[in-house]
Order: structure tokens, then C-alpha cells, then sequence
């Protein structure tokens, strides 16, 4: 099944709802060979009424049987051209954010009217933005803003949280970033939120773990906003651009027990966000992902349409050579990016 057709499929569903159509979820675990390969999930845990739920028509998943080929190929890619990263210098969050945003091009170069946005924030532990452990809620707030003026129909932002929702979003401010916008929030924890997809299959390491899965949202949009934290990592160097896209897939546990570095890299060249916004103000320096650790103030702020460059122009937040990070070298022979740091691609901005 390709793209378009899995989107009639959604369009119909609330013609299928009424007739008593009985939801298809996810499995859990891989199936078995020569066995049912859905089977149901869990009940999702109660959330809060602000947060979104998994009862819309559109949400009717096809048979977990047949696997979509080619559903990431809506998400609009930025060819590279001139300049392809801004790294702004403040204090100011949101003046940052507008300053580097237009510096590449505006919001309207990424976001059409009428367009659906996923914004991909750090909003997974429950640790407040001055920690270095999530991003800074002022700056999500600003880009929200900034996608609402360039016409998005629709903007979510999703992360798989991992710390208990409400109080997670409570502590690192998520509910505080969605203040006085029109955008939803979505920590997709339960099966019946994603869709299997083939796209990852054209990947060794994927074709081991044999499958996975993004959240429906995110095969919906048109704009795939990126916005990390960047901070330590005490498995593989750092967490960034690439990194953070594990908040958008559903076997994550997976990618340790294979091999981390090389399914980030082929995860990046897969799921490629439209924009990175990196929030580098507070970064944590030690005991990441999720602390608690030292952290310090770098009052850096990283717009571009490239995440192996965000990363690795990044990495001297953390006195690191791009090099050792694991995953980085392979992600650009993965076709993810490029992590050449020269002087063309890069514009300095102080306000």
C-alpha cells in the first residue's frame, strides 16, 4: 500500500467508524512467523483533556499485515542551497528564534498555507528547561507562533514521553509553550497511535529488526519541524537533531539492543525533518539524556535545514570533534546530511 492510498483509507474512516468498523493496533512485539501479526494493545493511559487523544476518524489503521511503502515521502525536504544553518547568539529566546528562522529563508519557505506541522520538541522527561534536559518552552512556543503567521492549518507537537505525561509536561513546561496558540499536544505511548511502515526497510539494521513504526500525526504532515535540546549522551556522545527523532519511532528499545549508532544513522537518512531548530542556551554536560547533571549556559540557538550539520556544528557546545560521535559519519554516507562544516553553509548572527 503507498502513501495516497493509506490517505484515502484515513478519509474513509469515519464512514467506517459508523458502520461499527473495529480499530486495527499495532503489535507490540514482532510477530511471530506464520502467525496473526496484530494482536491489541494495551488501553492508552488517561491524559488530560488538552492533550490529544487517539479517537479520531483519521486514526483507522489498515491490517498491520501489509506494511506502507514510501508514507515519509510527504514530508517536505529542503534541497541544499546556501546557507543552511544560522546559529544565533542572545538571550532573548524568542528574538532568536524569529532572527534565525527569517536569516535562512522565513517560516514560509517551510511552512505552506493550509499545511499540517509536526513540531518534534524534547519534552520527555520532567525536568524543567534550565536543566538542560528538555527545550527551553519559550522557544517551541515562538516557532508554534511563527507556523500559526506563515498559515499551518494544524500544528502538533509530539515527543513518546517518558516520564509520566502530565507531570512531565507540568516540569518542563510543555503546557506553558501551547499557552495562547491553537497547537496540540500528542506523547504517542500506545500502540494504536502508530502505523508500521516499509520506508526503513532499504536499511540492514532494519531489515533485522524487521519492522517499525512512526505515529499517524506524523504520516499526516506536510512540515516536520525538529527541536531538540542539545546536550550529552552517555551512550553515544551527544543528542541533537538525529538523536532526537527516537522520540518519533515506537521500537526505540530495539536500537540498543542492535546497534544505537548505526539505526540513528539510518533512522536520519529515513525520517528527515523539513527544519532543526536546536535549542543550545542551557546544554547538559554530563549524566544525559536525562540527568540530573552539570549543565551550562552557551546562549546559542541553531536554525538549519540539515541535521547531520546542526549536530556537528553543535558538537564544540560540548568541546567535541564531530568525529566522535558515533553516528554522525554514518548518517552522512547515509545520505542524511553533511557534517562538512564550511564557512558557505554557516551564517553568524549576534543579537
Amino acid at each position: 500500500m503507498r502513501r495516497r492510498e493509506f490517505l484515502a483509507l484515513l478519509g474513509a474512516g469515519s464512514a467506517a467508524a459508523g458502520l461499527g468498523c473495529r480499530r486495527r493496533t499495532l503489535p507490540v512485539e514482532p510477530p511471530a512467523p506464520r502467525e496473526p501479526t496484530s494482536r491489541p494493545a494495551a488501553p492508552p493511559a488517561s491524559r488530560p483533556a488538552s492533550l490529544l487523544q487517539p479517537d479520531h476518524p483519521e486514526e483507522v489503521l489498515p491490517p498491520a499485515e501489509a506494511p506502507l511503502d514510501n508514507m515519509l515521502s510527504g514530508i517536505r525536504r529542503i534541497e541544499p542551497k546556501g546557507v543552511e544553518l544560522v546559529e544565533v547568539r542572545g538571550q532573548d529566546a524568542a528574538k532568536m528564534v524569529r532572527t534565525g528562522i527569517e536569516a535562512i529563508g522565513g517560516m514560509r519557505r517551510f511552512v505552506d498555507r493550509g499545511s499540517r506541522v509536526v513540531l518534534s520538541p524534547n519534552f520527555a522527561w520532567a525536568r524543567p528547561a534550565g536543566s538542560g534536559v528538555t527545550t527551553d518552552p519559550a522557544v517551541v512556543h515562538e516557532v508554534i507562533l511563527l507556523c500559526q503567521e506563515a498559515g499551518a492549518r494544524e500544528v502538533i507537537c509530539i515527543d513518546n514521553t517518558t516520564d509520566e505525561v502530565p507531570r512531565a509536561y507540568r516540569i518542563n513546561g510543555a503546557y506553558h509553550a501551547l499557552a495562547g496558540t491553537r497547537a496540540r499536544l500528542l506523547s504517542p505511548a500506545s500502540a494504536e497511535q502508530y502505523v508500521r511502515i516499509g520506508d526503513f526497510n532499504r536499511f540492514e539494521l532494519h531489515r533485522r529488526l524487521s519492522w517499525q513504526a512512526v505515529p499517524q500525526a506524523l504520516l499526516r504532515c506536510e512540515t516536520f519541524i525538529s527541536l531538540p535540546v542539545f546536550k550529552h549522551h552517555r551512550e553515544v556522545g551527544v543528542t541533537g537533531a538525529i538523536k532526537k527523532q527516537m522520540g518519533c519511532i515506537w521500537r526505540r528499545e530495539a536500537y540498543h539492543k542492535v546497534d544505537l549508532p548505526g539505526c540513528l544513522a539510518e533512522l536520519a537518512a529515513t525520517l528527515r525533518p523539513t527544519l532543526v531548530v536546536t535549542d543550545a542556551r542551557r546544554i547538559l554536560t554530563q549524566n544525559g539524556p536525562d540527568g540530573p547533571g552539570k549543565a551550562k549556559q552557551v546562549d546559542r540557538l541553531l536554525v538549519s535545514t540539515d541535521p547531520v550539520l546542526a549536530d556537528a556544528h553543535a558538537c564544540r557546545y560540548l568541546d567535541l570533534e564531530p568525529g566522535a560521535v558515533p553516528y554522525l559519519d554514518r548518517a552522512a554516507r547515509l545520505g542524511a546530511g553533511s557534517a562538512e562544516l564550511r564557512k558557505d553553509r554557516i551564517e553568524q548572527v549576534v543579537i
